[in-house]
């Protein structure tokens, strides 16, 4: 849930990114689609190096260098740094959704195994549709964007 977590809590914040790095609302939405496109597109390599290495490495290498990105977002000095960081946290990030989605299936008893895949799937998609709502609450408290 953490990486389609992270792709749907930034979209209520663009108009104080925007306003903090003096760039317009277009530019600042800009990470929104990049995100989005790295999880469209990079699963296709993900997904085949969980075939040679194993799911392990091809899913916890990936993630920590994704939170590694997510660091540097936060710190971020200017605009061209959160689009870059937040390029390469979707790129590793999305390396988890090809890749996991067997695991719930392989792990329980064929009794069981309708709740665990619904498990998962509430954690994939409740990424997503809870993101937006904590990010605008986030985002409109003393905490600001970051």
């Amino acid at each position: 849930m953490d990486v389609t977590w992270g792709s749907a809590v930034y979209a209520p914040g663009t108009y104080l990114i925007a306003e903090a790095f003096d760039v317009s609302l277009e530019l600042s939405t800009l990470d929104v689609y990049l995100m989005l496109f790295d999880f469209g597109v990079e699963p296709l390599s993900w997904a085949p190096l969980s075939e040679v290495y194993g799911r392990l490495p091809a899913v916890l290498m990936p993630y920590f260098v994704s939170a590694v990105f997510v660091f540097g977002t936060a710190i971020a000095k200017d605009i061209q740094t959160v689009l870059t960081t937040r390029f390469f946290g979707g790129l590793f990030g999305s390396a988890p959704i090809p890749n996991t989605s067997g695991v719930p299936g392989g792990l329980r008893p064929s009794q069981s195994r309708g709740v665990a895949m619904v498990c998962y799937s509430i954690a994939v998609v409740g990424g997503p549709v809870l993101g937006p709502i904590v990010g605008a609450v986030t985002c409109e408290s003393f905490f600001g964007w970051r």
